[in-house]
């Protein structure tokens, strides 16, 4: 149902990839889709009929930033969707609107990119061919290419990374400032400022993802590993955690068909 597309090289730094969902086969109840707590911001293009997201029927072109809490999609029949994923902070090359805004947010995406989404929705839905949406997506994103935007990418990234490599190596937020040769309250305001977080809670989030990726790439229905490896206390903790960023219980979720379609699809 979904077709991933690479970006091109001089993209690459900042769009994970472009995306395609076609739902021209659906019955009457419609298909269902849960994103978890993630850092995958999206430009989602609506091409054909509305569809829903959480509360909101979705007519046109939208933009959701990071989602600290979970997010549920259903689609109808006849739904046309056209993405673009970015990295975490890749958006901030295309656009100079600031990512602590867009945290939990669905914005229209004329908001954030300007006037020239229109057209680029325009020209996207004259063709259902992927590989040519994808060239009319790269030519638009090219003149968005904000100048300044690869130096200012770079320092992100060399934030984003150091978080990452914490939690990888389970340590805590006073280790993660020294690493970066920072203060704890100048951390919290620099997290803040560039991705709408404190450092605890984008941890958090990467830490669950840490697992919830390893939950979704096997097919045994028994959630099975060593808590203290990914950093949490003891079960409770996980289950505690597993709910705030999927909004179900570990054995609600493993019996649901999110569990199904993500071990099909894991995108």
């Amino acid at each position: 149902m979904y077709h991933l597309f690479p970006a091109s090289a001089r993209l690459s730094p900042y769009v994970d990839c472009f995306w395609q969902s076609l739902f021209n086969d659906l019955g009457d109840t419609g298909y269902h889709e849960l994103f978890n707590a993630q850092f995958t911001p999206n430009l989602i293009f609506n091409l054909r009929t509305p569809y829903h997201l959480n509360d909101h029927l979705i007519h046109d072109t939208i933009f959701h930033g990071f989602n600290t809490k979970p997010i549920y999609y259903r689609h109808e029949k006849g739904n046309d969707l056209f993405g673009v994923r970015f990295y975490p902070q890749g958006v901030n090359a295309f656009s100079p609107v600031s990512q602590y805004l867009l945290c939990d947010r669905i914005e229209d995406a004329s908001q954030i990119f300007g006037s020239v989404i229109k057209d680029w929705a325009d020209q996207l839905a004259e063709t259902n061919d992927i590989s040519r949406r994808v060239q009319i997506s790269e030519r638009y994103m090219h003149l968005l290419l904000i100048d300044n935007g690869t130096m200012h990418h770079e320092n992100n990234i060399l934030l984003w990374n150091a978080l990452k490599k914490n939690v990888d190596n389970k340590l805590g937020i006073d280790a993660l400032a020294s690493s970066l040769c920072m203060t704890h309250r100048s951390l919290d305001r620099q997290m803040n400022d560039r991705i709408g977080l404190s450092p605890k809670k984008a941890s958090r989030i990467i830490r669950f993802n840490n697992v919830f990726n390893m939950i979704n790439k096997e097919s045994d229905s028994k959630i099975l590993f060593d808590y203290h490896q990914y950093g949490y206390y003891d079960q409770a903790h996980f289950i505690k955690e597993f709910k705030t960023f999927t909004g179900l219980s570990p054995t609600n979720y493993m019996a649901s068909d999110y569990f199904v379609q993500n071990l099909q699809s894991n995108h």
